[in-house]
């Protein structure tokens, strides 16, 4: 099944804050999250609503609404939970 991606204010404000080499980890996170991979290191969060996908260094916080998933949040591991 795959999916739409859309990316909030905030993520694209991340994304272009990312260095070269996490922002081609967040082009393949978004391209598998859209296909469906089953395969992402995926985790519920229990305080916040969103889920969370790791990709070594990366941290990609979403929500998913129907076939749409909302990313919500991209950030290096040690600015991830501040």
């Amino acid at each position: 099944m795959s999916f739409d991606v859309a990316m909030t204010a905030r993520a694209e404000r991340d994304l272009r804050g990312l260095s070269d080499a996490l922002q081609k980890r967040a082009a393949e996170v978004l391209r598998r999250l859209a296909a469906g991979d089953v395969t992402l290191k995926r985790k519920k969060l229990i305080d916040r609503p969103e889920t969370r996908v790791r990709l070594g260094d990366l941290r990609v916080f979403y929500t998913q609404e129907g076939t749409t998933i909302v990313i919500r949040r991209l950030a290096d591991r040690k600015d991830a939970y501040r």
